[in-house]
């Protein structure tokens, strides 16, 4: 059924608003967002949004990491309004606040977020932070291949150059070893070719790739890989009479032998 602007009465469209708001809010996860246990910090100045969690740092880090941030943070921002508080809830580990946009709530928080970085993990950001919020002032910042791989896409897409140089090296570094599909994922997604290059030799190097891998990598890659598979091989031909013939490869010189029986 539809209705014509005007046909429904204003106490009759504040009581659906009521009633939409409240099972919008108490029923629908995607609109409770909670204070980072860690890096909502009191005297933070700007606040951002990724995924559910809210943020409260300094924005002289952020500029001065990013200048795709810096200049986000120097464009006019509108009014903002006050977004009611939920009741306090806890996490493990760390105390959060449970914050929910429900107008019959009296507690308010000042704080609205100044924008929402869209297709981030919130882990990334973690990682990030945890660079210019040191918990020992002269420790050294140390990652895993697996930390490294959720800051890099973020340290990319906002131009944190240093960050992402350091990431790179460290995964080229061979210390510590990420799966070779998703580096070859990763490195497509941040556009490093060293990072690229290296997970189609290992690609190469590793079990022939199944249908699945072919489709999650992508026609492109796998193609790639199976011609650095082949090149420099020698193909060992023997017959059902057992005579063997090495046959370099079309693609490559001698090289490392397969054996194929004809």
């Amino acid at each position: 059924m539809s209705y014509r602007a005007g046909s429904i009465s204003s106490d009759e469209l504040e009581m659906v608003t009521a009633y939409t708001s409240s099972l919008h809010c108490e029923d629908d996860e995607p609109d409770i967002l909670v204070r980072h246990g860690r890096f909502y910090l009191v005297t933070g100045d700007v606040v951002f949004q990724v995924d559910k969690t809210i943020f409260k740092v300094h924005r002289h880090f952020l500029s001065k990491a990013s200048p795709v941030l810096g200049d986000m943070l120097l464009l006019p921002q509108p009014n903002r309004r006050e977004t009611p508080l939920k009741t306090p809830t806890t996490t493990t580990g760390t105390t959060s606040e449970t914050l929910c946009v429900k107008e019959s709530q009296s507690s308010t928080l000042s704080e609205q977020p100044l924008f929402v970085l869209h297709g981030d993990s919130v882990n990334g950001w973690e990682h990030i932070l945890s660079i210019f919020y040191r918990d020992e002032f002269f420790g050294p910042v140390v990652f895993s291949a697996t930390e490294w791989a959720e800051i890099l896409p973020i340290a990319h897409k906002y131009e944190m150059r240093q960050i992402e140089t350091r990431g790179i090296a460290y995964l080229l570094s061979g210390d510590d070893v990420l799966n070779s599909m998703e580096l070859l994922i990763l490195g497509r997604w941040i556009d490093s070719k060293e990072i690229y290059d290296r997970a189609i030799e290992a690609l190469a190097d590793g079990p022939i790739l199944t249908g699945e891998d072919a489709r999650r990598i992508g026609f492109k890659a796998f193609y790639e890989v199976t011609i650095r598979r082949y090149t420099g091989y020698c193909l060992l031909l023997t017959d059902f009479d057992g005579y063997s013939l090495c046959q370099p490869h079309a693609l490559g010189q001698t090289g490392r032998t397969e054996h194929l029986t004809w």
